[in-house]
């Protein structure tokens, strides 16, 4: 497992190891998201399988997971969340996304411990297919 955080320095970017990824790691490498300096995390199971972490920035993530090089791709669902945009910060960039696609803390959190352990999705959170 391999477990990367996208730093911005200015316009470019360098991606930070977290050496041998677990629970513990992956919550504190998660909560280093903060919208702007680091705004995205990237756990690769390097059998095609990744989660993609975005946002940090008001305790807002957006969790997407693709299998096979974008062959599929999936995203948490907020059951709390309202279809009006809500503004998150992923890979430096603002983007809008629906707001039953941005998520707290806590799913992102199960989403990545339970990657971590496993490669797959977790099966406690409802995920819509995008692809």
């Amino acid at each position: 497992m391999k477990l990367t955080l996208e730093v911005r320095k200015g316009l470019a970017s360098e991606d930070r190891l977290v050496p041998a990824p677990d629970a513990d790691t992956a919550r504190a490498a998660l909560r280093s998201l903060d919208g702007a300096q680091i705004s995205q995390l990237v756990a690769d199971d390097e059998q095609g399988h990744v989660l993609l972490i975005g946002g940090g920035n008001d305790g807002r993530f957006v969790v997407n997971y693709l299998v096979n090089d974008d062959e599929h791709g999936f995203h948490v669902v907020n059951p709390h969340g309202t279809p009006e945009d809500v503004a998150v910060v992923t890979g430096g960039q603002l983007g809008s996304f629906r707001g039953d696609m941005v998520v707290g803390e806590r799913l992102a959190v199960d989403a990545l411990v339970h990657f971590i352990a496993t490669g797959q999705r977790c099966g406690t959170l409802t995920w819509e297919q995008e692809f």
